[in-house]
């Protein structure tokens, strides 16, 4: 369950961060 939720948030995280370096650019 725990993992799950981990990768869950690392999914969301990753998206974030992909979005925020798309903006830069």
């Amino acid at each position: 369950m725990t993992s799950e939720i981990d990768r869950k948030m690392t999914k969301i995280a990753n998206l974030k961060q992909r979005k925020n370096s798309m903006s830069l650019q």
